[in-house]
């Protein structure tokens, strides 16, 4: 197949135009899986501050959960 000067340009040309669209969506699926990892990051953090939060509220539950029972017991007591 015989390639003349303007083909060779045409075919560049439409090269670099395929190019210039693989870039671009490359760019765009860069852009979306960075905020996606932002996003992760972010809720981790949350997460992780979530845990110290619940294990400092652990005591005061389970203290809560004593008074519960014995309320419970002595509101059955009383029912009888």
């Amino acid at each position: 197949m015989e390639s003349t000067p303007k083909t060779y340009l045409d075919q560049l040309a439409l090269f670099d135009k395929i190019l210039n669209l693989k870039n671009k969506e490359i760019e765009k699926s860069r852009k979306i899986l960075t905020e996606g990892l932002e996003k992760l990051y972010s809720t981790n953090d949350i997460v992780a501050k979530l845990k110290i939060e619940m294990t400092k509220l652990q005591p005061k539950l389970e203290e809560q959960c004593v008074k519960t029972e014995a309320f419970l017991k002595k509101l059955a007591i009383e029912k009888e």
